[in-house]
């Protein structure tokens, strides 16, 4: 399991710039270590105060008082047979003051590319100071009893700014030649050699590729490689690609296909001979393929991250060949990356049990001693996972589903361009629901005589919600004139079967700023019409900068001809003629759209649950969970269908 900060760590009383692990830490990676991943590489340590990275949450390894908590994390995988390694690094340039007011440093003065600061290029002093940081980290962590350490020399952080031409542009021994921009790294090496000997295990993470001109090739980091390990200072090589430039790649989406990375590991593997050559595959979820990449030689271990932060049995249940129960991440990057770029601890859409194994880890499901008979109603994200886990604990459970097939919303989702991997989510309920023996009713719109037939001691209402026509939203909670006309759709009645004729052009109007509206102009532009997307926000698809897909997007819609107008809103629909205006100035112009399509807003379906409620007669408790109660996300769905599992 690769390196992937968490943001659990936390700070210590007066001193918000000394972040330590946390409990949270030691429950989340035993909980990946049962499930048999044979080398956990421990998220970042910061080794020195100038590498803090606000808002990540990040642990400081320059003060003994990590050694406690980190021991903790040691044990805790150990205790479970797995082997603990640990990622010191340094920010370099991405370093922020907000917490510490540390000047950023790095090799030259070249700025970040993520925000508008320039970093002191470091003198002798400083370069001794900060490999000095490094070695006396790497003498906490022996000292917590980990196994190994894997140097964080790539994604554009210092280690990996001293090595590329792009970040260093030095005249003094340690800039020019490939020989004097290695020495930085070598020397820390040499320093740990003669600090900890050969008691822990020693790498670094080397980046592949930049992909960014000026930068590192695929070529130039083989020949970095092969003069490292011809220092006989290493233990191994762990492989990435990519930096801040090219942060899509690091955290691939679903856009990208797995496997994407392998080709650059395997260009690093054919120089190096006497080491082991690690690397991130990219988008691991299935083990069949890390297989065929070992066994094709491109690649000595394989590693993954969100893999196994949506399965920690990922490794357990392919070696069982459960492959069927493996929840597989879809690369949505909502709870993971974009909350981890927040600042806020990492979840999973998929599994609401991660960030939460203190309470919720595996074993906690427990049968009941009386089960009770609970209606589910609504077969989509929050029904399914609530069925699930009722049935898991052994209540007789029965759920309704008015449509002919499960899913509900990501039924639309996985129709959107480069979205299918959806599918795999709604596929693993169905074999979950059969295995938990919950009893599926497809085609059955319930009401309250229905209900009464089964006779539950619980109801549990998951009717979802629905887009509205109306243009109603936050910024505008009034009803845009004409958009009741027959011309205006909503994105299920694009995407649904049978949907009304589309015409040939279309404007869409945005408010949720995420995938539907850039899914639905790529798939319409596809069909040969033409696009236009309209947002009050600064720009189309705010949401999806920190997921890591817009930066894929966006050259789609360009390529395609879908026009982008940002800080715009809808005034009135007459026919064909839209009238926009901007949102700043006021300034109306106007559009000829044969089809609107409105996403401004959601309304809770949930009128059958507010009738239920108030059935006295029914005696039954009534649960209303997901969009029927707030229309919200597919996470926020799954999490509330597992927690009212568990309660009842």
């Amino acid at each position: 399991m690769t390196p992937h900060t968490l943001n659990y760590a936390e700070s210590i009383p007066g001193e918000p710039s000394l972040l330590l692990p946390s409990e949270r830490h030691v429950k989340y990676y035993a909980e990946r270590a049962r499930g048999e991943v044979a080398l956990i590489i421990v998220e970042g340590l910061v080794v020195h105060p100038s590498g803090d990275c606000p808002p990540f949450l990040t642990s400081t390894g320059y003060d003994p008082r990590c050694v406690p908590p980190l021991r903790k994390i040691a044990n805790i995988i150990h205790d479970n047979g797995s082997k603990a390694f640990i990622e010191p690094w340094h920010t370099g340039s991405h370093a922020t003051t907000e917490r510490n007011f540390e000047r950023p440093i790095s090799a030259s003065p070249i700025p970040p590319v993520e925000k508008f600061v320039t970093p002191k290029e470091m003198d002798d002093e400083e370069i001794g100071t900060i490999q000095e940081s490094f070695v006396k980290s790497i003498e906490f962590v022996k000292q917590a009893g980990f196994d190994g350490v894997d140097l964080h020399a790539t994604h554009g952080y210092l280690l990996n700014q001293f090595l590329s031409p792009f970040y260093n542009r030095r005249n003094d021994r340690y800039g020019g030649s490939i020989e004097n921009r290695l020495r930085f790294l070598i020397e820390i090496l040499q320093n740990i050699r003669s600090s900890t000997g050969k008691e822990l295990a020693v790498g670094i993470r080397l980046i592949a590729d930049e992909m960014i001109a000026g930068g590192l090739g695929n070529e130039q980091m083989a020949e970095i490689a092969r003069r490292i390990e011809e220092t006989r200072l290493l233990d191994f090589i762990d492989v990435d690609i990519g930096n801040f430039h090219t942060w899509p790649l690091n955290s691939a989406p679903m856009y990208i296909q797995p496997g994407h990375e392998i080709d650059y590991v395997s260009g690093i593997k054919e120089v190096v001979r006497t080491i082991p050559i690690l690397g991130c595959a990219g988008r691991l979820t299935d083990l069949r393929l890390a297989n065929e990449y070992i066994a094709a030689g491109k690649v000595d271990m394989v590693g993954g991250a969100r893999g196994f932060i949506a399965e920690p049995e990922l490794v357990k249940k392919s070696r069982e060949g459960r492959f069927e129960d493996i929840i597989t991440c879809i690369a949505c990057n909502q709870f993971c990356i974009s909350r981890n770029i927040a600042g806020l601890p990492v979840l999973c859409v998929l599994n609401p049990v991660t960030g939460r194994e203190a309470e919720w880890s595996e074993g906690t499901i427990h049968k009941v001693d009386a089960p009770k008979r609970v209606v589910v109603i609504g077969g989509g994200p929050a029904g399914m996972e609530a069925a699930r886990v009722l049935g898991s604990r052994g209540h007789i459970v029965t759920l309704f589903e008015k449509e002919k097939s499960l899913g509900g919303q990501l039924k639309y989702a996985h129709q959107l361009p480069g979205r299918d991997v959806i599918k795999s989510t709604i596929s693993w309920y169905e074999i979950q629901l059969r295995k938990t023996g919950v009893k599926v009713i497809l085609e059955r719109e319930v009401d309250e005589g229905i209900i009464r037939g089964e006779g539950p001691d619980a109801i549990v209402v998951a009717t979802g919600s629905y887009y509205t026509h109306s243009g109603v939203s936050g910024f505008i909670p009034e009803r845009i004139p004409g958009s009741d006309q027959s011309n205006v759709l909503t994105p299920e009645q694009c995407l649904a079967s049978g949907s009304p004729e589309i015409g040939k052009n279309v404007l869409i109007l945005d408010d949720e700023s995420f995938v539907s509206a850039v899914g639905i102009a790529e798939m319409l532009a596809d069909k040969g019409r033409n696009v236009e997307i309209v947002t009050r926000w600064q720009y189309v698809g705010v949401i999806l900068l920190n997921t890591s897909q817009l930066h894929l997007i966006y050259p789609k819609l360009y390529a395609k001809g879908v026009r982008m107008t940002a800080n715009h809103y809808i005034r009135e629909i007459r026919g064909t003629r839209v009238t926009i205006f901007n949102i700043f100035t006021n300034d109306e112009s106007s559009r000829e759209a044969d089809t609107v399509v409105m996403i401004t807003s959601k309304l809770q379906n949930d009128s059958l649950g507010r009738r239920l409620k108030k059935s006295a007669d029914l005696g039954s408790k009534v649960y209303l969970i997901g969009d029927c109660a707030s229309p919200r996300g597919i996470g926020e769905a799954i999490y509330e269908g597992h927690k009212i599992g568990r309660q009842i």
